[in-house]
């Protein structure tokens, strides 16, 4: 894995992580409003969520979404439901 596609996720970005939450949860509640399924989170959110609270470098890359601090290759999965 090239180390130059590995972003740590600080305090800037968690934020503007959260805020792009927000705005997506209004819009699965929307669509479960219409239709019985929400949409699923994006991994533009689920991954930098999980980096930051597992404290891992999230992948922009090809072939894992995360690196842990000792070079485990980490995915993620996220749906809509329970949220």
């Amino acid at each position: 894995m090239n180390d130059e596609y590995l972003i740590k996720i600080d305090e800037p970005r968690i934020q503007e992580t959260c805020d792009a939450f927000f705005k997506w949860k209004d819009l699965n509640t929307y669509v479960k409003s219409l239709v019985s399924r929400g949409i699923n989170m994006p991994d533009a959110i689920s991954e930098p969520i999980g980096c930051y609270c597992l404290n891992l470098l999230w992948n922009k890359k090809s072939g894992g979404d995360a690196k842990s601090l000792d070079g485990k290759k980490i995915e993620f999965k996220a749906t809509s439901e329970g949220v």
